[in-house]
């Protein structure tokens, strides 16, 4: 199964592959996207309305976020040509949260991808934990449509790539 090979041969072929598509002119999303992902990715979105100010680093394709890690998730993510939402607002039970992705599948389901950057923080681990206890109260799961990455994850291509894969097998 191609979706769990992590070989630097496999990426390395995955790469040229997306080059070629690229310097050919061809929109890849409009090629590998059904057309209820590629209306969503193209459609308006709301963010988390505080700390605009926060946002501070661009992807590839212009999408502001607050961290370099989160820059270099939401890059893989469009190299990949993954539709997603970056801190999207998520209703979840009565409570309203703002993941850092929310990516939506070949079939129209959500899967939210949390990616927790400063575990040394006490506040933020606690806060991180009771995001997570919402979610797994309202039914949501992790390795099934709840996602984490953590900073060692996000090193290298290498590092964050099995996560994207499961992501992709979810």
């Amino acid at each position: 199964d191609l979706r769990t090979n992590n070989t630097p041969q496999w990426s390395r072929a995955i790469n040229n592959l997306l080059r070629s598509f690229s310097s050919a002119g061809l929109d890849l999303s409009r090629i590998v996207l059904t057309p209820k992902q590629y209306n969503w990715a193209r459609s308006p979105q709301s963010s988390k309305p505080d700390r605009k100010d926060a946002l501070r680093y661009k992807t590839t394709n212009g999408v502001l976020v607050r961290s370099k890690s989160e820059q270099f998730i939401g890059n893989l993510l469009e190299e990949f040509g993954i539709p997603y939402r970056y801190e999207p607002e998520l209703r979840v039970g009565n409570r309203i949260f703002h993941p850092d992705f929310v990516i939506m599948t070949v079939d129209g389901r959500k899967i939210i991808l949390e990616h927790f950057g400063r575990m040394d923080l006490n506040e933020y681990v606690s806060a991180a934990v009771d995001r997570l206890m919402a979610y797994s109260f309202q039914g949501l799961a992790l390795g099934h449509n709840v996602f984490l990455s953590f900073e060692p994850d996000v090193r290298s291509r290498e590092d964050f790539l099995p996560i994207l894969y499961q992501i992709m097998a979810a």
